[in-house]
C-alpha cells in the first residue's frame, strides 16, 4: 500500500447567501424636477351677464305602499270588504285577516259581517 494514493478529505467550504445588490432604477419623468412654467398674459376677465333662470320646483314624491293604500280603503265611509282586499293586493284570506289583526293594535277597526261578506272599516283618526 504504499503507492495507493492519499486523498485528502478536506471540507469544502459551504456557500453562504450574500445579498444582491438591487438594481439601481432610472431616473424616471415623474422623479425629476419640473421646469418652471413662464407666466403667460391673461385677458381680464369680463363680467358675463347673469339671467336669472327660474329653478323648476321640486316635486316631492310620496311613498305609497300597500299598508297607505290599504289603510285609504279602509277609511272610506264603507270600508273594505275582506275580498276587495284580497283581490287588490292578491292575499289569501289569512293574510288578510293577519294584517287587520297587526292594524288592529294601533288603530280601532271595526268589523262586520252581512250575508257572510266580511267588512272592515277603521272607525274615528287613529293614528
Amino acid at each position: 500500500m504504499k503507492n495507493a494514493k492519499k486523498t485528502a478529505t478536506t471540507a469544502t467550504p459551504k456557500k453562504t447567501a450574500t445579498p444582491k445588490a438591487t438594481p439601481v432604477k432610472a431616473a424616471t419623468p415623474a422623479a425629476t424636477p419640473k421646469a418652471k412654467k413662464t407666466a403667460t398674459p391673461k385677458a381680464a376677465p369680463t363680467k358675463a351677464k347673469k339671467t336669472a333662470t327660474p329653478a323648476a320646483p321640486v316635486v316631492k314624491h310620496e311613498r305609497v305602499t300597500v299598508k297607505g293604500r290599504a289603510i285609504e280603503m279602509l277609511e272610506r265611509a264603507k270600508g273594505a270588504t275582506q275580498a276587495e282586499l284580497m283581490e287588490t293586493f292578491s292575499w289569501l284570506p289569512h293574510t288578510t285577516r293577519g294584517f287587520i289583526s297587526i292594524l288592529g293594535k294601533t288603530r280601532k277597526i271595526e268589523s262586520s259581517s252581512v250575508d257572510g261578506v266580511r267588512t272592515y272599516r277603521i272607525v274615528g283618526g287613529g293614528k
